[in-house]
């Protein structure tokens, strides 16, 4: 068997500096989601130009729309599951039909009932007020084909999850691959997704088309290459990077595809500087930070129904010709109120829900390691070295 070369310290599977970055990548979802549905038209008017063209209050609305950008936040989620996803699969052993049962069981019980959950509950609160969006309550057909993930019909939000799910087998492969062959196995399955990104994905296209480049990089992320790479660079280097993100889609129009390989591997850097890090005195160790990521996944699920659900009411409160006129100070107080909304009604999901269900699949689905089967970190690697 060919070295793994992973990091050689085993991080812990919860980091606190992750799960603080998948936090706030989710609010920036949530602001992002309240921008769009207040006005459309406008946060998409205001990307699609060059920079140049645009002035005044077009300008400072394109910046609002490039730091709420859901697009970004979407390929932070998509490499913080590629490098969280792979590390658990190398602590999970050698990759067989039993493994792969393990890992897809745990993503079930991590995945499927918290989304239930909020499309259960936002089908009902259809039948009591009817978004503005909608001609009609969702049917008990649509809750159970978005439950099964065959579509993402009642909440929209959970195509990410779909997409979650279809990378487990990708995963699973890679996984088998990188045991082999190491990380050349990783590199290579990287250019083929690049490929893809530029020529388009032949099934599952719009599910596919930026997450196996973002979960190739996340896995890669986790590796030695990287881990030396980051030893390097300084601590100011995250915030250059956050900042970097938002400037990519600030300058870049949508219809620029370098704009969105640059994001992608700006993404990847973020994460495997905070994967590597050890400093527990960092920023992103902040209690508030960590207990926003621990939430993060109720955050991205509910705030969808309370920006929805009452969205008529604000309208009507607001009055169309004002919020067309300038929809910055209103958007900005309804966020005021979703916000904290969404937080209220995420931490029961996690508390109840969630943990529960996460603690059930692992009860269910043991990891490889608790039967002695850790695959060993670069153990040819120094076996050579000492034969040498």
């Amino acid at each position: 068997m060919a070295p793994i070369t992973q990091a050689p310290e085993a991080h812990k599977s919860r980091s606190n500096k992750l799960d603080a970055l998948r936090g706030i990548a989710a609010l920036v979802v949530v602001f992002h989601h309240g921008l769009y549905a207040l006005d459309y038209d406008a946060a998409v008017r205001v990307r699609v130009p060059a920079l140049s063209e645009l002035s005044g209050y077009d300008l400072a609305l394109r910046l609002i729309a490039s730091v709420a950008l859901g697009e970004i936040a979407v390929f932070v989620f998509f490499v913080l599951s590629g490098a969280v996803l792979m590390d658990s699969l190398r602590r999970e052993g050698p990759i067989n039909m039993a493994a792969a049962v393990r890992f897809t069981g745990r993503r079930v019980f991590r995945i499927v009932p918290a989304m239930a959950v909020a499309i259960v509950a936002f089908a009902i609160l259809t039948h009591i007020h009817l978004p503005t969006y909608l001609d009609r309550p969702f049917s008990g057909t649509s809750v159970i084909r978005n439950v099964l993930m065959i579509d993402h019909g009642v909440l929209g939000v959970t195509w990410t999850l779909r997409t979650e799910m279809l990378m487990v087998p990708i995963l699973l492969g890679l996984a088998l691959f990188r045991n082999i062959f190491g990380t050349m196995s990783m590199i290579f399955f990287l250019s083929v997704s690049q490929y893809f990104l530029a020529h388009g994905v032949p099934y599952f296209d719009y599910l596919l088309v930026h997450a196996l480049t973002a979960f190739g990089l996340g896995a890669l992320a986790t590796t030695e290459m990287f881990r030396t790479a980051c030893k390097q660079l300084p601590k100011s280097t995250l915030w250059l990077l956050l900042a970097g993100l938002v400037a990519v889609r600030f300058v870049a129009s949508t219809s620029s595809p370098l704009a969105v390989f640059a994001l992608l591997w700006i993404a990847a850097i973020t994460v495997a500087l905070l994967y590597h890090d050890r400093d527990p005195n960092h920023p992103l160790e902040r209690p508030t930070l960590v207990f926003l990521g621990r939430i993060s996944y109720g955050v991205y699920l509910l705030h969808w129904i309370v920006i929805y659900w009452p969205l008529g009411a604000y309208q009507a409160l607001i009055g169309a010709e004002r919020l067309s006129a300038n929809v910055i100070p209103w958007y900005f107080l309804y966020m005021i109120f979703v916000v904290p909304v969404t937080v209220l009604f995420a931490v029961p999901l996690e508390r109840f829900v969630e943990r529960p269900f996460i603690e059930m699949g692992h009860r269910l689905f043991p990891r490889g390691h608790k039967r002695g089967n850790v695959v060993p970190l670069q153990q040819e690697g120094a076996k050579r070295r000492l034969a040498a």
